[in-house]
């Protein structure tokens, strides 16, 4: 691949990856990302190197995200991703969340050497390298971006701290909090130190090194590290969703401007059934599909409804719903209750199955036998033909359809 955003270059045993767009203040754009990954790739394949060292050129790391360069409008324009939500989740998973977890675990020591500004996409960047070298000049701003590693990087409440504000946090207490390793002079210094370290790193065991490293990974994702970067993500995915379907206006069609408050409040009060108006808002506008023929479907089904979601029911179970006395003691009343509130809808199969987000497709029984399901099976519908009316084998499940049950699956695999 010729680079046209980075300089790549080896000296010795230590390979060296420069963003090199200073009038723009390396910007992270789609070219910029690929052509990182080519190098980080060529890097980790080359046994004659044992550690990768990261830098910018300029006065600054990363200004951030590439909002609208002028490589940035023309790739677009040659290399359009898709449109609607599906395409904003692709863009958005492809950028950011998959190239940012295959740095984080590249089989070789990674350093990033940081100076002026490293905002936003640049704070992404640099949480993906292993060591954090900063120049004194140094100031990171931080967001709840699509690889929100935030948390992680300088703790729960610190990060609370700084994001509620926002503001930029020096290089000194970059490292006070950890995120940073070592603090130097100026820009010339830290990165000379960077690059005296990465060559002593790899006079290593290039085994023991990845051992090593997959190990301290290892530790990190056996708290959440990977799984909460996944689920964080979804936030992206959800909020496009709804601002397609127009429920962020305000407008007098959109679902959030009539649907009920859940609980009379006084000024300033914090709701008192806000965690379950948050799971409503969190899957506002998705589709679900029902295609099984167990009762327990239906009520998982109705939950959906309940919390939010726009449900079609195929017409060939819709009588389960619909009957006097249904299995699923409550469903006769959510049922009543969703249908004249226009948030539950019938059809056929063929005709729903392409637009839904979620297809229910078998649910487990509880094992007390109580009103709520175990366990849920679904499969995402395929990209580009309908759903034979059949139930269909799970691919996953959930650990409940309680409190978090059906949104922790929602967000992991939306």
């Amino acid at each position: 691949m010729a680079y046209t955003e980075i300089t790549y270059e080896k000296t010795g045993r230590v390979a060296k990856v420069t963003l090199s767009r200073p009038r723009y203040r390396n910007p992270i754009s789609r070219i910029t990302i690929e052509e990182m990954d080519d190098a980080f790739a060529d890097a980790a394949e080359d046994d004659g190197i044992g550690a990768i060292v990261l830098c910018g050129q300029g006065e600054h790391f990363s200004a951030g995200h590439d909002l609208g360069t002028p490589e940035k409008q023309a790739d677009d324009d040659a290399r359009p991703f898709p449109t609607g939500t599906r395409g904003v989740y692709h863009r958005s998973w492809y950028l950011y969340i998959e190239h940012g977890l295959r740095w984080r675990n590249l089989p070789k020591p990674t350093i990033g050497v940081i100076h002026g500004k490293c905002i936003w996409g640049g704070w992404m960047v640099a949480s993906t390298m292993d060591i954090l070298f900063a120049a004194e000049d140094a100031r990171f701003l931080g967001s709840n971006f699509q690889y929100f590693c935030v948390p992680w990087d300088v703790g729960i409440r610190k990060a609370k701290e700084i994001l509620f504000e926002p503001r930029f946090i020096t290089a000194r207490e970059a490292q006070d909090l950890g995120f940073v390793n070592r603090v130097f002079k100026d820009r010339d210094e830290a990165e000379a130190e960077a690059m005296a370290y990465a060559a002593r790193v790899a006079t290593n065991s290039i085994f023991n090194l990845r051992m090593t490293k997959v190990n301290i990974n290892l530790a990190q994702d056996m708290q959440g590290f990977t799984n909460h970067i996944v689920a964080a993500h979804s936030k992206p995915a959800v909020a496009a969703r709804r601002a397609a379907s127009g429920s962020d206006r305000g407008s007098a069609g959109s679902r959030r401007s009539t649907r009920r408050p859940t609980t009379s409040q006084r000024p300033g009060e914090y709701p008192r059934r806000a965690a379950k108006t948050d799971r409503a808002m969190a899957i506002d506008a998705i589709r679900v599909l029902e295609v099984g023929d167990d009762p327990w479907l239906a009520y998982c089904g109705l939950q959906f409804a309940l919390w939010g979601a726009d449900v079609v029911v195929s017409e060939q179970h819709a009588h389960r719903l619909r009957g006097a006395a249904p299995t699923v003691e409550g469903v006769s009343l959510g049922w009543t209750y969703l249908t004249a509130n226009k948030r539950v809808a019938t059809g056929a199969v063929d005709a729903t199955a392409r637009d839904a987000d979620v297809i229910l497709t078998r649910a487990l029984r509880p094992r007390n036998g109580g009103p709520g399901a175990r366990g849920v099976g679904w499969r995402p519908p395929p990209p580009h033909r309908s759903v034979r009316p059949r139930t269909a084998s799970p691919t996953r499940k959930t650990q409940g359809v309680g409190e978090n049950g059906l949104v922790s699956t929602l967000a992991a695999n939306c």
